[in-house]
C-alpha cells in the first residue's frame, strides 16, 4: 500500500472515530511521522468543510499521537495536531478547552525549538481570546505571532496574523484602525484566494461598521463568492448572516429576512447549526434586531433569550452584549419592567469590551426607558453622552438623533426637536435607510403641525407616509406587513389630521370646538380620507382585493422547503391537541394545568419562530391593493346607506388624541372632527361591556331586573351621545349604516346605542366593517337560492344542548325542511351530531349560499389562527376555515363569542371573523359575548321567520326579530349580542 493510500486509510479511521484502528494502519520509523503530519494538514484543510466531523477527526489524531510509542519524542508533531484540533474546537465555540489545548500547543512547539508552529499557537490563541472579549490578550498574541512569521520570512503567515489584528480591532469597535490591518493582510496574502476572501468578509464588517454600505456590500458578494467556490459552506453561511445585517441596518426587512432564512439554511446543510451553536446564537440575534424593527418585539426578545442562553454558556462576550441590547429594547417596547436591568447591563458589558458604538445605543435605549419613568434631565444627558460617543457613526448618530428630537418633542420644544429631526433626516436619507428617514420625518412633521407651520407639516408628514409605504410593500408576508404597519400606525394617523386641517381658526386650529370642518375643500378631504384608510386593515383588503391566496390558508410548503412546511403542520397538530385538551379538561389537578399552560406556550413559541422563517422566503402571488379613494366608496353606496368611518385624530392644540369619523352618503362626504376624546371614548365602551358582563354573571337569560336595565340604559344613552349623535345630521335620510369601528370601538353594539329616545337599531340597519375600501372587495351575496343551497350545521353537548335543535329548527325555517339528514330536495343540507365532521362540513360548505353554525367557537388570543368551531371530530380553525371556498356565502355563527379578535395597531384583526371574509364569504352574522342556548334559539328561529315570510334577507329577518326582543323588555345583553358584518 502507498504512502497516500495509508494517509486516506489513517483519515478514514480517524473520521469514524477508531483511534486504535488507526494506530495500527501506521507504518514503522520514519514514515509513521510523515503520514501523522499529512493528516494534520488534511484535517486542518477540512475544517471548514465538516465542522463536527473535524473536531471528531482532530481529537482521535491527537489520541494517535499520544498512544504511537515511537513518536513520543516528536515534539512538533504533537504540537500540531494539538494546534489543529484546537481549531476545530474553537470554530465550533468550544472554547475552554480549545485553550488547555493550545497552551500545550505552544508548550510543545517552544521546547522543540518550532518557531513556525509557535506562531501559528499564538495566532489560533488570539482566536479563542477574542471571541471570549478578551481583547487585550488577543492583540499581545498577534502581535508576538506577526514578529515571529516576519522574522521567519513567511508573508502568508504574516498575512494572518495582519487579518488576526484586525478582527480585534473591529471588535473593539475601531474599524477604521481595523481595515488598515486587513488592507496589508491582503497584500501580504496575494494570490491564496480562499484566505483573501477571509479578508475581504472581516473588511466588509468593518466598512459595514462605517456605515460605508456600498464598500461593504461588493466585499461581502465577492467573499461570498469564493467560499461557495471552494466549498467553505459554514463560511459561506456566515458571509450570507453579514449580507443580511447589512440589508437590516439599510432598513430594507425583507432583504434582510430573506438573507437570514437562507444563512441558516446554508449553515444546517453544511452540520454548522449542531456544531457552532454560537455562530447560529449570533445570526438569530442579528435577525432579532430585524423583527424588532418591524414591530415583534414578543418573537424578538424570544429570540434574545434563547440566543443569551446559548452565547453565555460558549462566553462570547460581544455576542451576548448584542444580545442583551437587543433584549433591553424588546422589553422596552413590550412595557415590561425588566428592561431597564438589561439595558444597564448592555452598557456594562460593552464598556468592559471597550465598545463606544454598542455602549452608545445602551445608552440612548435606556434614556428612553428613563424618559418613560418621568427622568427628563437623566434622559437628555444620557442622549446628549450618547450622541458624543456615536459622533463618528452616521447612521448610528442618526438613530440617535431621532430620540433626541422625540424626546424634544415631548418636553415641548418643538423648534428644536425640528431642526436635530431635520439634518438626521438628511443623514438617514443621503445613506438610504428608508424607515429610519420615515420616523425622523415623522418627528419633524408633528413638531411643525403644533408649532402652526400646517402646509409645511403636512408635506413633511406625507414624505413620512412615502417612507412608510415604501417599507411596508417590500415586505411580503402578511405576518410582516401587519407588524410594520402596526409599529407605524401613528404615521397614517398624523398624516391624515395634517391633511385635515383646514386654516380657520375655528375649525381644526389651535381653539378648535367645532365638530365640522365645513371650509375644508374637497381635495384636503379626499387625501384626509386616503391616509385614513391606508392605515386600516390593510392586509384584509389585500387577501380580498388581489389573486393571491390569504396566508392563512396557504400551504406552508409554498413558502419554503417541504420540510419546513410539514414542521409547521406537526406543530400546529401538537398546538390543537394542546388546545382541546385545555378546553375539554375537568381535571381539577393544578399542577397539570400549569404543565399544559406551559406546553401551549412553548409550541407557540415554536410555532412562531418558524412562521418568520416561512414568511421571510414568501412572495406575492398578486399585486398589492391600493385604498380606495372617498369617490370610490361614495360610488358603492344606494341613496339611503351611509358610512361613518371613525378613526383616530391628533388635533394641532392637543398632544392625545380625539376621535374624529368621515360620514360618506352617495350624494357627498363630510369629516367630524373632536367627536371625543379617545379617551373619553374608551371610558364609554368600557362601561357598556361592564354592564353586559354584569347581566351576564347574573345568569340572565332573557329578563332582567329594572335597575340592571337602567344601568344599561344609561350606558348605552352615553355611547350613543359620544358616537352616533355627533353624525346623525351629517347622515340625513339614511336608513341604512356601515361602520367602521377604530381602536376600542371594535366589538361595540351600535344597535344598542341610544339616540335621543330610541335604540340605534330602530332608526338604522347597521352594519359593520373593518374599513371602508373592504366594501370593494366583498363579493356578493349568493342567499339560500343560489345552487349550493343553505347548510345547517349543530353540535350539542353539555355546554350547549340545545344547539342540534336549533340547527333543525333553523332546516325547517328555510322552506319547510323535515328534519332529515342530508341533502333535501329544497337545497337544504342539515349537518348535525356526529355527522357534523370537519371532513363533511367542508365538503357541504363549498358553494353554499347561507351556512349557519350552531356550536361552541374558542377564541384563543395568543394564536388566533387557532380559534375555531366546535365540531364532533374536533376543532375546526380559523386557518382551516380561511382554506375553505365559500364565496358569496352568508355565514351564521350563532355560538358564544364568534366574533372575538385580536386587534393591532392599524386596525388589523385576527380571528374567525377574518378568517371567514378570507374564505370568501359576502356577509357575516356573529356574537359580541357568551350567548344563552334557549334564548339564541329563539331569536334564530325569529330571525329565519320573517327572513322568509319577507323575503327580504337575512340581515333584516335578524334586525326585526332583535327589535321584538327588545320590545319585551329584556336587557340589551339578551337582544344585541350579534352584530352583521358586511354591506350596508
Amino acid at each position: 500500500m502507498g504512502q497516500q493510500d495509508v494517509i486516506a486509510s489513517v483519515l478514514e479511521a480517524l473520521e469514524s472515530g477508531t483511534p486504535s484502528a488507526a494506530l495500527a494502519l501506521l507504518p514503522g520509523g520514519p514514515d509513521a511521522a510523515r503520514v501523522i503530519d499529512r493528516a494534520c494538514d488534511e484535517s486542518e484543510r477540512r475544517i471548514m468543510a465538516d465542522l463536527s466531523r473535524s473536531v471528531r477527526t482532530t481529537r482521535a489524531l491527537v489520541e494517535v499521537l499520544d498512544a504511537a510509542v515511537e513518536l513520543r519524542n516528536a515534539g512538533t508533531l504533537h504540537a500540531k495536531a494539538r494546534r489543529v484540533h484546537a481549531q476545530a474546537l474553537t470554530y465550533a465555540n468550544q472554547f475552554d478547552v480549545a485553550e488547555r489545548t493550545l497552551r500545550d500547543a505552544l508548550d510543545r512547539a517552544e521546547a522543540a525549538e518550532d518557531r513556525l508552529e509557535v506562531g501559528r499557537s499564538l495566532l489560533t490563541l488570539l482566536h479563542v481570546c477574542a471571541r471570549q472579549g478578551r481583547f487585550g490578550e488577543a492583540l499581545a498574541y498577534g502581535e508576538r505571532a506577526r514578529l515571529v512569521f516576519e522574522a521567519l520570512g513567511d508573508r502568508v503567515q504574516a498575512g494572518r496574523a495582519e487579518n488576526n489584528l484586525g478582527i480585534i480591532e473591529r471588535m473593539r469597535d475601531r474599524p477604521t484602525e481595523a481595515i488598515e490591518h486587513f488592507e496589508r493582510a491582503s497584500a501580504a496574502l496575494g494570490g491564496e484566494a480562499a484566505l483573501v476572501a477571509h479578508v475581504e468578509n472581516n473588511r466588509a464588517e468593518a466598512l459595514l461598521d462605517l456605515d460605508r454600505f456600498a464598500e461593504a456590500e461588493s466585499a461581502f458578494e465577492r467573499s461570498l463568492r469564493a467560499f461557495v467556490a471552494t466549498g467553505a459552506h459554514r463560511h459561506a453561511g456566515i458571509v450570507l448572516g453579514n449580507l443580511a445585517d447589512l440589508a437590516s441596518r439599510q432598513g430594507r426587512a425583507h432583504d434582510a429576512l430573506a438573507r437570514f432564512a437562507e444563512a441558516m439554511r446554508t449553515l444546517e446543510n453544511a452540520d454548522a447549526a449542531v456544531g457552532a451553536p454560537g455562530d447560529a446564537a449570533r445570526l438569530r440575534v442579528e435577525q432579532a434586531d430585524v423583527l424588532l424593527s418591524l414591530g415583534l418585539s414578543e418573537e424578538a426578545a424570544e429570540a434574545y433569550t434563547k440566543a443569551l442562553e446559548v452565547l453565555e454558556r460558549h462566553s462570547m462576550r460581544g455576542e451576548r452584549a448584542r444580545a442583551l441590547l437587543g433584549l433591553g429594547r424588546a422589553r422596552l417596547a413590550l412595557g415590561d419592567d425588566a428592561a431597564g436591568d438589561s439595558l444597564r447591563e448592555a452598557e456594562r458589558a460593552f464598556e468592559e469590551l471597550g465598545n463606544d458604538s454598542g455602549r452608545a445605543r445602551a445608552l440612548a435605549s435606556s434614556a428612553s426607558a428613563a424618559l418613560r419613568g418621568g427622568d427628563r434631565v437623566g434622559a437628555m444627558e444620557s442622549l446628549d453622552r450618547a450622541r458624543e460617543l456615536m459622533k463618528d457613526r452616521p447612521a448610528g448618530a442618526a438613530w440617535i438623533d431621532l430620540l433626541r428630537a422625540s424626546a424634544q418633542a415631548d418636553a415641548g420644544r418643538d423648534d428644536e426637536a425640528s431642526r436635530i429631526a431635520e439634518q438626521a433626516t438628511d443623514v438617514a436619507e443621503a445613506l438610504g435607510i428608508s424607515p429610519l428617514a420615515g420616523d425622523l420625518l415623522h418627528v419633524r412633521g408633528c413638531s411643525l403641525r403644533r408649532l402652526g407651520q400646517r402646509e409645511e407639516a403636512r408635506t413633511v408628514l406625507r414624505r413620512a407616509v412615502e417612507h412608510a409605504e415604501r417599507g411596508r410593500a417590500a415586505l411580503q408576508a402578511d405576518l410582516f406587513r401587519g407588524a410594520f404597519a402596526s409599529h407605524r400606525a401613528e404615521v397614517w394617523e398624523d398624516a391624515a389630521s395634517a391633511a385635515l386641517d383646514c386654516g380657520d381658526w375655528k375649525c381644526g386650529g389651535l381653539d378648535c370646538r367645532s365638530l365640522d370642518c365645513r371650509s375644508l375643500d374637497g381635495r384636503k378631504l379626499d387625501e384626509g380620507f386616503e391616509l385614513v384608510e391606508m392605515g386600516k386593515a390593510r392586509s384584509l383588503l389585500e387577501t380580498l382585493g388581489s389573486a393571491r391566496l390569504p396566508e392563512t390558508a396557504a400551504t406552508p410548503a409554498r413558502a419554503c422547503d417541504h420540510e419546513l412546511g410539514a414542521e409547521v403542520e406537526r406543530i400546529r397538530g401538537n398546538l390543537h391537541a394542546l388546545y382541546e385538551r385545555a378546553w375539554d379538561s375537568k381535571d381539577g389537578d393544578s399542577e397539570r394545568r400549569e404543565r399544559t399552560r406551559q406546553l401551549i406556550s412553548h409550541w407557540e413559541g415554536e410555532l412562531r419562530a418558524i412562521m418568520i422563517r416561512v414568511g421571510a422566503s414568501a412572495t406575492l402571488g398578486g399585486t398589492a391593493v391600493r385604498p380606495r379613494t372617498l369617490s370610490e366608496v361614495r360610488s358603492l353606496l344606494s341613496d339611503d346607506a351611509g358610512v361613518i368611518a371613525y378613526f383616530a385624530d391628533s388635533m394641532e392644540s392637543k398632544r392625545s388624541p380625539c376621535v374624529s369619523a368621515f360620514v360618506v352618503r352617495r350624494h357627498g362626504a363630510t369629516v367630524l372632527r373632536n367627536i371625543a376624546s379617545l379617551e373619553r371614548v374608551h371610558a364609554s365602551c368600557e362601561a357598556v361591556r361592564f354592564q353586559v358582563g354584569r347581566a351576564l354573571a347574573r345568569g340572565l337569560a332573557g329578563t332582567a331586573s329594572e335597575r340592571l336595565r337602567g344601568d344599561a340604559r344609561r350606558c348605552f344613552d352615553d355611547l350613543g351621545r359620544v358616537l352616533l349623535q355627533p353624525v346623525v345630521e351629517s347622515l340625513g335620510a339614511c336608513h341604512r349604516l356601515v361602520i367602521v369601528p377604530m381602536g376600542p370601538l371594535h366589538g361595540t353594539p351600535f344597535d344598542a346605542a341610544r339616540i335621543g329616545n330610541e335604540d340605534a337599531i330602530d332608526r338604522y340597519s347597521i352594519s359593520v366593517l373593518p374599513s371602508a375600501g373592504v366594501l370593494s372587495v366583498l363579493p356578493g351575496e349568493r342567499g339560500w337560492l343560489a345552487p349550493g343551497g343553505a347548510v345547517c350545521i349543530g353540535v350539542a353537548d353539555e355546554r350547549a344542548p340545545r344547539a342540534e335543535e336549533e340547527a333543525r329548527t333553523v332546516a325547517m325555517c328555510i322552506r319547510g325542511v323535515n328534519g332529515g339528514e342530508g341533502h333535501c330536495d329544497d337545497g337544504v343540507t342539515l349537518c348535525v351530531g356526529a355527522g357534523a365532521t370537519r371532513e363533511r362540513v367542508a365538503k357541504v360548505c363549498r358553494g353554499a349560499g347561507l351556512i349557519h353554525v350552531a356550536s361552541h367557537a374558542r377564541f384563543i388570543a395568543s394564536n388566533p389562527a387557532a380559534s375555531g368551531l366546535k365540531l364532533s371530530d374536533g376543532w375546526l380553525a380559523a386557518d382551516q376555515i380561511a382554506a375553505m371556498d365559500l364565496h358569496g356565502a352568508t355565514v351564521v355563527l350563532s355560538g358564544c363569542e364568534t366574533g372575538r379578535v385580536r386587534i393591532s395597531g392599524a386596525d388589523e384583526q385576527t380571528g374567525l371573523a377574518r378568517a371567514l371574509l378570507a374564505a370568501g364569504a359576502a356577509s357575516l352574522i356573529i356574537s359580541l359575548w357568551p350567548v344563552h342556548d334557549e334564548t339564541t334559539t329563539r331569536l334564530m328561529t325569529d330571525a329565519y321567520s320573517r327572513a322568509m315570510a319577507d323575503g327580504r334577507g337575512l340581515g333584516y329577518g335578524l334586525r326585526e326579530a332583535q327589535r321584538a326582543m327588545k320590545k319585551t323588555g329584556v336587557h340589551p345583553a339578551a337582544w344585541a349580542a350579534f352584530q352583521r358584518i358586511g354591506r350596508p
